[in-house]
């Protein structure tokens, strides 16, 4: 048991300290990692925008702002990556995830593709997904 996590670990770590080079075509950024989950964004993904949407209860409407980005979710332990198209309203805590792809981890190959999943989804504050949203709105906008 202690020589799965310890092998576990191992490529872990040697799948993080492999990772910038591996992603730097993709201008993929490490912003955290939990356990044995590590979470990256696409930088040139990065697109600010600003939407109107009805103000539920009322007959007004509000401009709220957007961002979109590519994020990836690398799982080590199991040579995995999924890459998620996301649109957030960060000032609302929600989500949309409009395409992924679920991939080998070494050869990229794509093992599955979906397009828009779930609608709008929220997340809390003590999610990763804060983090990535904190991570981006930390940069700089061009």
């Amino acid at each position: 048991m202690w020589q799965k996590k310890l092998f576990g670990g191992l490529l872990f770590l040697c799948l993080l300290l492999v990772s910038p080079a591996a992603l730097a075509e993709e201008n993929m950024i490490f912003v955290d990692a939990s356990g044995m989950t590590g979470y990256y964004i696409n930088k040139d993904s990065v697109v600010w925008g600003s939407e109107t949407r009805p103000v539920v209860g009322s007959n007004q409407t509000e401009t709220v702002t957007t961002v979109d980005a590519e994020v990836a979710v690398v799982r080590a332990d199991l040579n995995r990556r999924f890459l998620y198209s996301m649109h957030f309203v960060p000032g609302n805590m929600t989500y949309e995830i409009r395409h992924s792809e679920v991939q080998a981890y070494d050869t990229k190959e794509i093992i599955e593709s979906k397009g828009p999943e779930g609608g709008t989804q929220k997340y809390t504050g003590s999610s990763m997904l804060k983090e990535v949203v904190d991570f981006i709105e930390d940069l700089p906008r061009s």
